[in-house]
């Protein structure tokens, strides 16, 4: 530690003879420095780091695969059939991605807030925290089960003022009364900014091929992504009997990591700009290098004071 200490005072002695270049070097070292830990935040964040959901790892989605690669949509009668494959998944669930948004009213200031539909598990499989009342019932997700509402936390601290007495009352929807049945707590995040959740209320024997909804499921305990795959393969073959001519004879069912499907868009440009960015730092790095070459240490020797010898190397502690 005493070596240390000589050194660095040794350092900062060279270096204060010589502002313009501590300066410069400085600058450049950071900027590449800044540039790289910034970047690699980002890619920590998105690529590195589990989802916020409990056991992430065990999360999927259901997806459509093919020769023309793959999509991630349903329909009833796709979220029906995976439903029944049980020996691979724990619990299903279907939501969408909202729509135009709904017209909050019964006050002064009417509000467009934006609502996603989901089935009654969703809450459940990803481990929605629950701060006031409860989520949907099977029955309330049945069709024809009324009109219910869960709030999320954005929305219940901003319009009710975190009033947990607002759990039962109803609350005005595009001029329609919804009681509302529970709060999401502000850990609870999603893709979509979402002030509220409504019950999907599909009619389970519908034959209507629109696919408008993703399906988000929780494989079961030592079951991995290619065995799920291998009995989806099945099941897209009984969707295929069962519904001739909706399922080409390429196209089958799948799963993929719900992790890998929300960055499978961003990762290649991610790697691309830490790249780049790694590429300015190596620049930088370069740059001060070839400054230092400019201040040569002079080390002078024997009787004659004014014969001179100049190292023509690059030194880490430098001066004129």
């Amino acid at each position: 530690m005493g070596d240390l200490r000589s050194d660095l005072k040794h350092a900062v002695r060279m270096l204060a003879q010589a502002p313009a270049f501590a300066i410069t070097a400085l600058t450049a070292l950071a900027l590449g420095i800044g540039a790289n830990t910034a970047i690699f935040s980002v890619i920590n964040t998105v690529l590195l780091k589990p989802l916020t959901y409990p056991d992430s790892q065990s999360l999927v989605h259901l997806m459509n695969t093919g020769d023309q690669g793959s999509f991630s949509s349903a329909n009833v009668p796709k979220f029906n059939i995976w439903r029944q494959q049980t020996g691979i998944f724990q619990q299903l669930a279907a939501y969408d991605t909202g729509g135009a948004g709904l017209n909050l009213t019964g006050n002064d200031q009417p509000e467009q807030v934006q609502g996603v539909h989901v089935s009654a598990d969703y809450f459940s499989i990803l481990g929605a925290p629950v701060i006031a009342g409860r989520t949907f019932t099977a029955a309330e997700d049945s069709p024809h089960g009324g009109n219910f509402v869960v709030l999320s936390y954005g929305l219940w601290k901003r319009r009710f003022g975190g009033d947990r007495g607002i759990v039962g009352t109803t609350i005005q929807l595009n001029q329609q009364p919804y009681q509302v049945v529970g709060v999401i707590g502000r850990e609870f995040v999603t893709d979509n900014p979402t002030d509220l959740w409504l019950p999907f209320q599909f009619e389970m024997n519908s034959q209507d091929q629109a696919h408008y909804f993703g399906v988000v499921a929780r494989l079961k305990p030592g079951v991995t992504v290619p065995m799920a795959n291998a009995q989806l393969k099945l099941a897209s073959d009984q969707y295929r009997t069962t519904y001739p001519g909706t399922l080409g004879p390429h196209t089958s069912f799948g799963v993929m990591l719900l992790q890998e499907l929300m960055v499978r868009d961003t990762r290649s440009s991610l790697y691309v700009l830490l790249g780049s960015v790694g590429l300015v730092l190596l620049i930088a790095c370069a740059n001060v290098a070839n400054l230092s070459g400019s201040w040569l240490p002079v080390l002078r020797w024997g009787p004659d004071a004014g014969t001179s010898f100049v190292s023509c190397l690059p030194r880490v502690c430098l001066c004129r």
